[in-house]
Protein backbone atom coordinates (compact mmCIF):
# COMPACT_ATOMS: atom_id res chain seq x y z
CA UNK A 1 0.00 0.00 0.00
CA UNK A 2 2.83 2.13 1.06
CA UNK A 3 4.22 2.15 -2.66
CA UNK A 4 0.74 2.58 -4.22
CA UNK A 5 0.76 5.70 -2.62
CA UNK A 6 4.53 6.55 -3.48
CA UNK A 7 3.61 6.24 -6.87
CA UNK A 8 0.47 8.06 -6.64
CA UNK A 9 2.24 11.27 -4.57
CA UNK A 10 4.95 11.19 -6.99
CA UNK A 11 2.98 11.34 -10.72
CA UNK A 12 0.46 13.50 -9.08
CA UNK A 13 3.68 16.05 -8.21
CA UNK A 14 5.32 15.08 -11.31
CA UNK A 15 1.80 16.06 -13.51
CA UNK A 16 1.33 19.38 -11.30
CA UNK A 17 5.03 20.39 -12.25
CA UNK A 18 3.69 20.78 -16.01
CA UNK A 19 0.89 22.23 -15.13
CA UNK A 20 2.26 25.36 -13.24
CA UNK A 21 3.90 26.42 -15.78
CA UNK A 22 1.79 27.84 -18.52
CA UNK A 23 4.65 28.96 -20.73
CA UNK A 24 7.94 28.00 -19.79
CA UNK A 25 11.10 26.57 -21.20
CA UNK A 26 12.90 23.21 -19.31
CA UNK A 27 16.59 21.79 -19.85
CA UNK A 28 17.31 18.11 -19.57
CA UNK A 29 13.68 17.58 -19.79
CA UNK A 30 12.52 14.39 -17.87
CA UNK A 31 9.56 12.44 -17.09
CA UNK A 32 8.21 9.27 -16.13
CA UNK A 33 4.98 6.95 -15.21
CA UNK A 34 5.40 3.96 -12.85
CA UNK A 35 3.37 0.84 -12.93
CA UNK A 36 1.61 -0.16 -9.04
CA UNK A 37 4.28 -2.55 -8.44
CA UNK A 38 6.86 -0.12 -8.73
CA UNK A 39 8.26 -0.43 -11.98
CA UNK A 40 9.11 2.14 -14.57
CA UNK A 41 5.73 1.83 -17.32
CA UNK A 42 7.52 4.30 -19.60
CA UNK A 43 10.00 7.31 -19.76
CA UNK A 44 10.48 10.78 -21.87
CA UNK A 45 13.53 13.29 -22.20
CA UNK A 46 14.84 15.27 -24.40
CA UNK A 47 17.44 18.18 -24.33
CA UNK A 48 14.80 20.77 -23.56
CA UNK A 49 11.21 21.09 -23.40
CA UNK A 50 8.65 24.04 -23.60
CA UNK A 51 5.71 23.55 -21.51
CA UNK A 52 2.58 25.55 -22.96
CA UNK A 53 -0.69 24.10 -22.16
CA UNK A 54 -1.96 21.62 -23.14
CA UNK A 55 1.18 20.83 -24.49
CA UNK A 56 5.04 19.86 -24.15
CA UNK A 57 7.17 20.30 -27.33
CA UNK A 58 10.48 18.65 -26.40
CA UNK A 59 13.63 18.41 -28.63
CA UNK A 60 16.13 15.63 -29.52
CA UNK A 61 13.18 13.28 -27.26
CA UNK A 62 14.15 9.74 -26.26
CA UNK A 63 11.60 7.48 -24.80
CA UNK A 64 11.36 4.22 -23.66
CA UNK A 65 7.94 2.00 -23.16
CA UNK A 66 8.69 -0.71 -20.61
CA UNK A 67 6.17 -4.05 -21.80
CA UNK A 68 5.72 -7.12 -20.13
CA UNK A 69 7.95 -8.70 -22.63
CA UNK A 70 9.83 -6.57 -25.01
CA UNK A 71 11.10 -3.10 -24.02
CA UNK A 72 10.41 -0.21 -27.17
CA UNK A 73 13.15 3.01 -27.60
CA UNK A 74 11.73 5.89 -29.81
CA UNK A 75 13.78 8.81 -30.80
CA UNK A 76 13.04 11.61 -32.87
CA UNK A 77 14.16 15.30 -33.28
CA UNK A 78 10.88 17.37 -32.32
CA UNK A 79 7.85 16.13 -30.60
CA UNK A 80 4.78 17.29 -29.07
CA UNK A 81 3.53 15.79 -25.24
CA UNK A 82 0.01 15.73 -24.46
CA UNK A 83 -0.13 16.46 -20.98
CA UNK A 84 -3.67 15.62 -20.47
CA UNK A 85 -3.52 11.49 -22.13
CA UNK A 86 -0.07 11.17 -22.78
CA UNK A 87 -0.11 10.63 -26.58
CA UNK A 88 2.92 11.48 -28.66
CA UNK A 89 3.60 12.95 -31.81
CA UNK A 90 6.55 12.42 -33.36
CA UNK A 91 8.41 14.43 -36.40
CA UNK A 92 11.86 13.96 -38.28
CA UNK A 93 14.45 11.37 -37.96
CA UNK A 94 11.77 8.78 -35.93
CA UNK A 95 13.04 5.91 -34.95
CA UNK A 96 11.58 2.84 -33.01
CA UNK A 97 13.53 0.10 -31.58
CA UNK A 98 12.23 -3.12 -29.90
CA UNK A 99 14.19 -5.68 -28.35
CA UNK A 100 12.46 -8.58 -30.46
CA UNK A 101 14.36 -7.14 -33.29
CA UNK A 102 12.00 -4.98 -35.05
CA UNK A 103 13.43 -1.21 -36.48
CA UNK A 104 11.10 1.08 -37.83
CA UNK A 105 11.69 4.61 -39.21
CA UNK A 106 10.01 7.13 -40.28
CA UNK A 107 9.53 11.28 -40.75
CA UNK A 108 6.48 11.76 -38.82
CA UNK A 109 4.66 9.34 -36.24
CA UNK A 110 1.57 9.51 -33.89
CA UNK A 111 1.85 7.59 -30.53
CA UNK A 112 -1.84 7.13 -28.24
CA UNK A 113 -0.75 5.85 -25.24
CA UNK A 114 -3.92 4.49 -24.41
CA UNK A 115 -5.28 2.88 -27.70
CA UNK A 116 -1.67 0.97 -27.34
CA UNK A 117 -1.23 2.28 -31.62
CA UNK A 118 1.32 3.61 -33.35
CA UNK A 119 0.35 5.17 -37.07
CA UNK A 120 1.78 7.39 -39.65
CA UNK A 121 0.63 8.80 -43.50
CA UNK A 122 3.94 9.12 -43.73
CA UNK A 123 6.56 6.81 -45.83
CA UNK A 124 7.39 4.61 -43.24
CA UNK A 125 10.16 1.35 -43.09
CA UNK A 126 10.32 -1.62 -41.19
CA UNK A 127 13.11 -4.34 -40.55
CA UNK A 128 12.30 -7.09 -38.51
CA UNK A 129 14.42 -10.60 -38.73
CA UNK A 130 14.98 -11.09 -42.44
CA UNK A 131 12.40 -8.82 -44.57
CA UNK A 132 12.50 -5.29 -45.10
CA UNK A 133 9.04 -3.08 -45.66
CA UNK A 134 8.51 -0.30 -47.31
CA UNK A 135 5.23 1.36 -47.87
CA UNK A 136 2.95 4.63 -47.59
CA UNK A 137 1.28 4.94 -44.35
CA UNK A 138 0.96 2.36 -41.03
CA UNK A 139 -0.44 1.32 -38.59
CA UNK A 140 0.28 -0.96 -35.39
CA UNK A 141 0.20 -1.50 -31.98
CA UNK A 142 3.68 0.06 -29.91
CA UNK A 143 5.47 -3.40 -29.90
CA UNK A 144 4.73 -3.84 -33.03
CA UNK A 145 3.95 -7.16 -33.27
CA UNK A 146 0.69 -6.83 -35.57
CA UNK A 147 1.05 -4.02 -38.32
CA UNK A 148 -0.98 -2.91 -41.42
CA UNK A 149 0.73 -1.10 -43.57
CA UNK A 150 -1.68 0.87 -45.92
CA UNK A 151 -0.77 1.37 -49.77
CA UNK A 152 2.20 1.13 -51.80
CA UNK A 153 3.88 -1.78 -50.23
CA UNK A 154 7.24 -3.38 -51.64
CA UNK A 155 8.95 -5.89 -49.13
CA UNK A 156 12.03 -8.24 -49.32
CA UNK A 157 12.38 -11.21 -47.73
CA UNK A 158 15.78 -13.55 -47.77
CA UNK A 159 15.98 -17.16 -47.59
CA UNK A 160 19.23 -18.37 -46.66
CA UNK A 161 18.63 -21.37 -49.34
CA UNK A 162 16.98 -19.56 -51.81
CA UNK A 163 19.34 -17.89 -54.27
CA UNK A 164 18.69 -14.03 -54.10
CA UNK A 165 15.91 -12.27 -52.18
CA UNK A 166 12.36 -12.71 -52.88
CA UNK A 167 10.43 -9.31 -53.71
CA UNK A 168 6.85 -8.78 -53.06
CA UNK A 169 5.01 -5.49 -54.06
CA UNK A 170 1.12 -4.73 -53.96
CA UNK A 171 -0.65 -1.47 -54.28
CA UNK A 172 -3.02 -2.26 -51.32
CA UNK A 173 -2.57 -3.20 -47.93
CA UNK A 174 -0.48 -5.30 -46.49
CA UNK A 175 -1.43 -7.31 -42.88
CA UNK A 176 1.38 -8.75 -40.75
CA UNK A 177 0.80 -10.49 -38.09
CA UNK A 178 4.87 -11.77 -36.42
CA UNK A 179 3.38 -13.56 -33.42
CA UNK A 180 1.22 -16.17 -36.01
CA UNK A 181 3.89 -15.83 -39.27
CA UNK A 182 1.71 -14.37 -41.75
CA UNK A 183 1.92 -11.50 -44.11
CA UNK A 184 -0.94 -11.02 -46.64
CA UNK A 185 -0.46 -8.91 -49.27
CA UNK A 186 -3.69 -7.24 -51.66
CA UNK A 187 -4.19 -5.62 -54.95
CA UNK A 188 -1.97 -6.08 -58.22
CA UNK A 189 0.56 -8.59 -56.38
CA UNK A 190 3.83 -9.68 -57.80
CA UNK A 191 6.20 -12.26 -56.29
CA UNK A 192 9.69 -11.84 -57.96
CA UNK A 193 12.96 -13.78 -57.88
CA UNK A 194 15.83 -13.51 -59.99
CA UNK A 195 14.44 -16.75 -61.43
CA UNK A 196 11.32 -16.01 -61.96
CA UNK A 197 8.01 -13.78 -61.43
CA UNK A 198 4.50 -14.76 -60.12
CA UNK A 199 1.47 -12.39 -60.04
CA UNK A 200 -2.09 -12.50 -58.45
CA UNK A 201 -4.72 -10.43 -56.65
CA UNK A 202 -3.63 -11.76 -53.28
CA UNK A 203 -0.29 -13.35 -52.00
CA UNK A 204 -0.18 -14.79 -48.44
CA UNK A 205 3.42 -15.21 -47.13
CA UNK A 206 3.76 -17.73 -44.22
CA UNK A 207 7.23 -18.20 -42.17
CA UNK A 208 8.90 -20.55 -39.87
CA UNK A 209 9.23 -19.32 -36.76
CA UNK A 210 12.02 -21.28 -35.98
CA UNK A 211 13.91 -20.66 -38.62
CA UNK A 212 12.77 -17.32 -39.44
CA UNK A 213 12.29 -17.57 -43.24
CA UNK A 214 9.80 -18.60 -45.12
CA UNK A 215 7.82 -21.60 -45.48
CA UNK A 216 5.54 -20.85 -48.75
CA UNK A 217 3.86 -18.81 -50.73
CA UNK A 218 0.09 -18.87 -51.60
CA UNK A 219 -1.10 -16.85 -54.33
CA UNK A 220 -5.10 -16.48 -55.30
CA UNK A 221 -6.94 -15.04 -58.06
CA UNK A 222 -5.84 -14.30 -61.14
CA UNK A 223 -2.33 -16.02 -60.84
CA UNK A 224 -0.01 -15.98 -63.52
CA UNK A 225 3.26 -17.59 -63.57
CA UNK A 226 5.65 -16.57 -65.98
CA UNK A 227 8.63 -18.79 -67.10
CA UNK A 228 11.15 -18.25 -69.79
CA UNK A 229 8.47 -18.14 -72.67
CA UNK A 230 5.54 -19.74 -71.33
CA UNK A 231 3.11 -17.79 -69.02
CA UNK A 232 0.66 -20.45 -67.21
CA UNK A 233 -2.75 -19.16 -65.50
CA UNK A 234 -4.62 -20.81 -62.46
CA UNK A 235 -6.44 -19.52 -59.48
CA UNK A 236 -4.02 -20.26 -57.08
CA UNK A 237 -0.32 -20.88 -56.78
CA UNK A 238 1.30 -22.76 -54.12
CA UNK A 239 5.42 -21.74 -53.48
CA UNK A 240 7.16 -24.36 -51.29
CA UNK A 241 10.54 -23.10 -50.80
CA UNK A 242 11.94 -25.94 -49.34
CA UNK A 243 10.58 -28.29 -52.12
CA UNK A 244 11.33 -26.07 -54.65
CA UNK A 245 8.32 -26.16 -56.77
CA UNK A 246 4.69 -24.45 -57.12
CA UNK A 247 1.51 -26.26 -56.73
CA UNK A 248 -1.39 -25.02 -59.22
CA UNK A 249 -5.09 -25.40 -58.95
CA UNK A 250 -8.16 -24.21 -60.09
CA UNK A 251 -8.03 -25.11 -63.83
CA UNK A 252 -4.74 -24.16 -64.68
CA UNK A 253 -3.44 -23.62 -68.50
CA UNK A 254 -0.06 -23.35 -70.27
CA UNK A 255 0.34 -21.01 -72.53
CA UNK A 256 3.29 -20.71 -75.16
CA UNK A 257 5.22 -17.63 -76.12
CA UNK A 258 8.18 -18.55 -78.30
CA UNK A 259 10.96 -15.84 -78.59
CA UNK A 260 9.42 -13.66 -76.21
CA UNK A 261 11.65 -12.62 -73.53
CA UNK A 262 10.28 -13.10 -69.96
CA UNK A 263 11.05 -13.13 -66.84
CA UNK A 264 11.23 -16.99 -65.06
CA UNK A 265 10.03 -18.20 -62.00
CA UNK A 266 11.95 -19.78 -59.53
Amino acid sequence: MKIKIFIFIFFALAVSFLSSYAEDKVKDFYLSNYKTDGAVAWEVKGTDAVIKDPDVKITNMAAKYYAPDDTVTVTSDKAKLNKANMDLVLKKNVKIESEAGAVLTTDKLNWQKNKNLISTNEEVQINKNDMQITAQGMQADTQMKKVDFTKDVSAQLIAPDTKGPITITCDGALEIEYESGQATFHDNVAVKHEQGALYADTATAYFDKAQKTIARIVCEGNVQIVKDDNTTYAQKATYLRTEGKVVLEGRPRLVYHPKKAQESLF
